[in-house]
């Protein structure tokens, strides 16, 4: 599958775009306050669900930083103390190298709609049509218009105005 053409293109640049905004502002918070591992798995889901999307559509580049942004992450986490100042310009650098990364995805432009080949005059001249017409009900004849005035009258009706 070529992942310039996919229809699912620009929800993935939508998205990504979203998770790595929420990404930023938490590796802001990362930055001011002591982590909890809350903060810390919510980094690696965000990270996580970009790397998810990008390989369903074969973006191996994305793959590969966010893959790289996850290990680090992971140690990060697993050191339970706060991180050092290196080690969180290495996070905003993977932020950056990813929001990079999405925004280089081509995003193909909506096609116009095509009028049909068909017309009903086209239609008319030729004897194939591919437009069906909505059938029309029957009409009523006199004659069982009499028969249903006659009905309603026997039973004791007032006859409706036909």
């Amino acid at each position: 599958m070529k992942a310039s053409s996919h229809k699912y293109l620009p929800l993935f640049v939508a998205e990504a775009n979203e998770q790595l905004e929420a990404l930023g502002s938490d590796l802001v918070r990362l930055e001011k306050e002591d982590p909890e591992p809350a903060l810390w798995d919510s980094i690696f889901r965000r990270v996580h669900s970009v790397k998810g999307s990008a390989a369903t559509l074969g973006f191996t580049g994305i793959v590969d930083i966010a893959h790289r942004a996850e290990d680090l992450v992971g140690r990060m986490k697993a050191l339970a103390a706060k991180p050092s100042r290196g080690q969180i310009d290495l996070l905003f650098e993977a932020s950056d190298a990813l929001v990079k990364e999405v925004r280089r995805v081509p995003i193909p432009a909506k096609p116009l709609r095509r009028r049909p080949r068909w017309s009903r005059a086209s239609c008319r001249r030729r004897k194939r049509c591919p437009i069906r017409r909505r059938p029309r009900p029957p009409r009523a004849s006199p004659s069982s218009l009499r028969r249903w005035r006659w009905i309603l009258r026997s039973r004791g009706s007032r006859s409706p105005s036909f």
